[in-house]
């Protein structure tokens, strides 16, 4: 019996392709709505990353939390103010902050993506064209995955950094958002267009 080798950038092109056409019907064609959502959010994300990375290299984990009271609420309102037809947030079943509770058509998504994530069916984002306050709009929904980074003030108890512990319960006495593990839904970035 022969086999047959595979060398391993063919299997992963065919595995890039796969996960690119299966994450939403929608790939198949055309849209500059999703295009600018995308771009939006990919942005959002990594400039909220490098901004994070940078305060828990100057001052710890706990200035990872500042960074996400204030920075992180701040970046949204600039893109909405570089584009108008654009609302952008973070929301999450177990929010943290009170600006970031979803409203009842992302909270019902995040529930699809909870869903969806526990049979192995997670996609990259989701997407719909829906109204809002009457409006015509796109909507784009990207979940955020919880990484090992993350752990340290979203983490279960005794993985939460004693020094962002402290200054989440000063920051937020209601705080929700612990007890994730590695690879949970920590919540979604939110694209709205209006049309």
């Amino acid at each position: 019996m022969s086999r047959i080798y595979v060398k391993p950038t063919i299997l992963l092109a065919f595995l890039l392709i796969f996960v690119f056409q299966s994450g939403s019907a929608a790939f198949a064609e055309d849209n500059p709505l999703r295009d600018k959502a995308a771009s939006i959010t990919y942005k959002f994300i990594k400039k909220l990353k490098k901004r994070l990375i940078f305060a828990i290299n100057e001052s710890g984990f706990d200035g990872a939390v500042e960074i996400c009271s204030k920075s992180a609420q701040e970046m949204p309102k600039q893109i909405e103010e570089k584009n108008p037809e654009i609302s952008i947030r973070r929301i999450s079943l177990k929010s943290r902050n009170h600006n970031n509770v979803p409203d009842e058509f992302e909270r019902k998504m995040l529930y699809l993506i909870e869903a969806e994530k526990s049979v192995g069916e997670l996609k990259l984002f989701y997407e719909r064209d829906t109204t809002v306050d009457g409006k015509p709009a796109y909507r784009y929904i990207e979940p955020l995955l919880v990484g090992a980074m993350c752990l340290n003030c979203h983490g279960k108890k005794g993985e939460l950094d004693p020094d962002a512990l402290v200054k989440i319960r000063e920051i937020y006495p209601n705080d929700k958002a612990v007890g994730f593990g590695l690879g949970d839904i920590r919540g979604a970035v939110t694209v709205i267009v209006f049309k």
